[in-house]
């Protein structure tokens, strides 16, 4: 690849002929390059899904405990209505009396 380097190059570093010619060597080049690039790419990719992925578990989370919360409440207040029927049976109780 040294010998390649420099297009007025004609000789490799042990002075004798390049055995590729430099438009394979660029176009061997290009094709590594892309390569390379493409790699990038999907590894950023897989980051981005990753990233996206931990999101919607956060989310999914977030959701399942706003559920909760709400059960929980829902249950509270279900608990809380024979009390409040008690309350109002009285009153009536008391109102007629």
């Amino acid at each position: 690849m040294a010998s390649h380097q420099n297009a007025e190059c004609q000789t490799d570093l042990t002075g004798k002929e390049p055995t590729t010619p430099l438009s394979e060597v660029l176009a061997q080049w290009r094709a590594d390059s892309t390569t390379v690039i493409n790699a990038i790419r999907r590894l950023e990719l897989l980051r981005i899904n990753a990233e996206i992925e931990r999101e919607l578990e956060q989310l999914e989370m977030q959701e399942l405990e706003e559920f909760v919360q709400m059960v929980l409440e829902g249950e509270a207040f279900l608990e809380e209505v024979p009390r409040r029927i008690r309350g109002a049976v009285r009153r009536e109780v008391a109102r007629r009396e």
